[in-house]
C-alpha cells in the first residue's frame, strides 16, 4: 500500500513538473516577439488592415497590458485607423483549453478612431479578407474570442472628407459592453456616453448616451439622448458597414433649443431671430458622399423674434413716425426637406396678431437665399401706410392687406425687393439695400 502512495505522489509530481515545464515554456512563448506578430498578423487578416504594438506584457494567469496599439487602414496608401494609448486585457486560462480566448474584461484607455476619406473618395472600414475569419490564430492553436467586458474610456472619434472638412467630431467616448468574434462574425452591444457630438462645423449635441449594438455589420445606437442649445435631444443613428455602403440614417427629435444661440454657432453674432426650436426629423445617406443627403422633417419655433433681417429692417421704414414694434411672432412653423445640397423650406407660416408671413424657398449648401414671401399686415397696420403704399397691397377677405416679396443673397448679406415693389422713393430704396446681418465663416459641411 506505501508503495502505491508513492507511485502516486511521484506520477503527481512529474505531472506538475511536467505542467510547470509546459507553462514556463509557453509564457516565454507568449513573451516572444514571435507571438506578438503573429497575433497582430491575426488580427491584421480578421480585419484587411495592419496592427502593431509598441510593447506588450504578458502573463500565462493574469493577462496582458499592451501599449501603444496601432491599426492602419488597408488602403493604399495606408491610413491611421485607430491609436490606443493602453489597454489591459484579463482572460480565463481555463477557456484555451475549450479552444476560446475568452476576455474576462478589456480596457482601452485613450483610444483615437480616424476615418478619412481617401483621394479616390473611399472609406476604409476594418473587413475579413475573403479567405479570413475573425479568429485568433497564434500559430499553434485558433482561438474564438470573447469579450465579457469592454471598457472604453475618454475616446475620440474624428470622421474627415477627402478635402480635410471635419464631417463629425466626439470626444471624451465612453463605452461599457461585450464582444464575440468567431467564424460567424462579430458582435458587441453595450452603452455609449459622449460629453461631445458635433456633425460637421455647426451642430453639437453634448451628453449623448445610448444603448449600442453591433451585429451583421451594422452599428445602431438606438436611443440617443442628450442636450443641444440649452434644449435636449433623442433619436437613433445606423450605420450599415456591409459591402456597398457604407450608408447611414439618422432620426432626431429636437425640443426647445434656443435658436439664437442655434444661429451664432452657424453665423458668428448674428441675432436676427431667437425663440424656442422643436423639430423632428430624418436624413440619410452614404458615407461616399456625404453632401448628397436626403431628409425630412418639420419645425416649429415659439416666442420668436425677428429683427434685422432683410425686409423686417424694410418693414419698419414703412412706418416712419411709429415705434414698429411688430418683429416678435407667437410661432413659425414649417415643413422642409433635403436634397440635392440643398435645404427646401415649404408652407413657411409666421404668425402674430398683426404681421404674418408664409413663404417657401431654398438655402443652398453655399448659404444662397432663393425664398418667396407673402407678407399680410392687419387692418390697424394698414391704416398707419401712406395712402400710396396701401394701394400696392391686396386685401383678403379677412381684411389682411397682403403683398409678396422675395429674399435673395445669403444668410450673410440677404437682400430683400419688398421696398422695390412698393416703388417708395430713393431715399428708401438707398437705405434699405443691402439689408446686411453679420458675416459669418463659410460653411465646409
Amino acid at each position: 500500500m506505501g508503495k502505491l502512495f508513492k507511485n502516486i505522489g511521484l506520477l503527481f509530481l512529474s505531472t506538475a513538473i511536467v505542467l510547470t515545464i509546459l507553462g514556463i515554456l509557453l509564457q516565454n512563448y507568449m513573451q516572444s516577439d514571435e507571438f506578438i506578430e503573429k497575433i497582430c498578423q491575426s488580427f491584421s487578416d480578421s480585419i484587411g488592415g495592419t496592427v502593431s504594438v509598441e510593447s506588450a506584457e504578458i502573463n500565462l494567469l493574469r493577462g496582458f497590458s499592451i501599449d501603444h496599439v496601432s491599426i492602419l487602414s488597408g488602403n493604399d496608401p495606408p491610413q491611421q485607423f485607430i491609436a490606443i494609448e493602453h489597454s489591459v486585457l484579463a482572460y480565463n486560462p481555463f477557456a484555451m483549453f475549450l479552444k476560446k480566448l475568452e476576455l474576462t474584461k478589456i480596457q482601452l484607455e485613450e483610444p483615437e478612431l480616424f476615418l478619412t476619406q481617401s483621394a479616390a473618395g473611399n472609406w476604409w472600414l476594418p473587413r475579413p479578407a475573403a479567405n479570413a475569419t475573425p479568429v485568433l490564430d497564434t500559430g499553434l492553436l485558433a482561438f474564438e474570442m470573447i469579450l465579457k467586458d469592454i471598457v472604453l474610456s475618454n475616446g475620440v472619434a474624428t470622421v474627415t472628407r477627402k478635402d480635410g472638412a471635419v464631417v463629425l467630431y466626439a470626444n471624451d467616448i465612453n463605452i461599457e459592453g461585450s464582444l464575440k468574434a468567431s467564424e460567424v462574425g462579430i458582435e458587441s452591444s453595450g452603452d455609449l456616453a459622449i460629453t461631445n457630438t458635433r456633425l460637421g462645423r455647426h451642430f453639437t449635441i453634448r451628453n449623448m448616451t445610448s444603448p449600442v449594438t453591433y451585429k451583421d455589420e451594422v452599428l445602431t445606437i438606438p436611443g440617443l439622448n442628450g442636450t443641444a442649445y440649452g434644449g435636449t435631444a433623442a433619436g437613433s443613428i445606423e450605420i450599415d458597414l456591409r459591402i456597398g455602403g457604407p450608408e447611414f440614417a439618422i432620426t432626431l427629435n429636437l425640443e426647445q433649443l434656443d435658436v439664437a444661440e442655434l444661429i451664432a454657432d452657424f453665423q458668428a453674432k448674428s441675432q436676427w431671430l431667437d425663440g424656442k426650436l422643436t423639430t423632428t426629423c430624418r436624413v440619410e445617406g452614404q458615407f461616399e458622399d456625404p453632401e448628397l443627403l436626403q431628409g425630412t422633417g418639420t419645425m416649429k419655433i415659439t416666442e420668436g423674434t425677428l429683427s434685422g433681417f432683410a425686409f423686417i429692417k424694410e418693414l419698419a421704414l414703412l412706418f416712419p413716425n411709429q415705434n414698429f414694434p411688430e418683429t416678435s411672432f407667437e410661432s413659425i412653423t414649417g415643413n422642409y426637406k433635403i436634397a440635392e445640397k440643398r435645404l427646401t423650406i415649404y408652407d413657411l407660416e409666421a404668425v402674430s396678431p398683426n404681421v404674418q408671413l408664409t413663404g417657401t424657398g431654398t438655402v443652398s449648401a453655399h448659404r444662397e437665399l432663393n425664398l418667396d414671401m407673402r407678407l399680410s399686415l392687419s387692418p390697424d397696420l394698414t391704416n398707419l401706410l401712406e395712402p400710396g403704399t396701401a394701394a400696392k397691397f391686396n386685401q383678403r377677405e379677412d381684411k389682411f392687406s397682403t403683398i409678396t416679396f422675395t429674399v435673395t443673397g445669403t444668410l450673410d448679406e440677404p437682400v430683400s425687393n419688398l421696398i422695390e415693389k412698393l416703388n417708395q422713393n430713393a431715399a428708401l430704396k438707398e437705405i434699405s439695400a443691402p439689408m446686411q446681418t453679420p458675416a459669418a465663416e463659410n460653411p465646409t459641411s
